[in-house]
């Protein structure tokens, strides 16, 4: 099978991405399992200034780039949300964890940024066939 996995996120975690390690795993695991997998992403060098606006135009330019050659594209967490999942053979998305949760702990910018990317979120999360995510488990003492 031939796996592609989509991150506007540089693959350097100082860029504030945990999520990284999560795709990186995932990764690894198909290529155990004899599956071919790269992760795309975008290139930024060790700039990482205005980090949220080179996001969105790596989304912009996922449009141009034809995917149909891959048995699965998985996005993670917004980055995706433009494609047209009708022309792929298979479409999921890892949300390393929900945006909209999030938002409400920010303030000024950063929840207006937040804001707007959940609803970049949704967008991609709706085209999924399948989301995964972190599970969280609670137990009542």
């Amino acid at each position: 099978m031939k796996i592609v996995i989509l991150t506007s996120f540089p693959l350097d975690v100082r860029a504030g991405s945990g999520v990284i390690r999560s795709l990186e795993g995932f990764c690894s695991a198909f290529r155990a399992a004899g599956h071919s997998c790269r992760i795309f992403h975008q290139e930024t060098g060790t700039d990482y200034s205005d980090l949220n606006r080179k996001r969105l135009e790596f989304n912009e330019y996922l449009k141009s780039l034809d995917l149909r050659s891959y048995d699965l594209v998985i996005g993670s967490d917004f980055d995706g949300y433009l494609l047209d999942t009708e022309k792929l053979q298979d479409y999921v998305v890892f949300c390393g964890g929900v945006l909209a949760d999030v938002v409400r702990f920010e303030k000024g910018e950063a929840k207006k940024t937040l804001q707007d990317f959940a609803g970049r979120e949704k967008i991609n999360l709706q085209k999924a066939r399948l989301v995964l995510s972190p599970r969280v488990i609670h137990q009542k003492k």
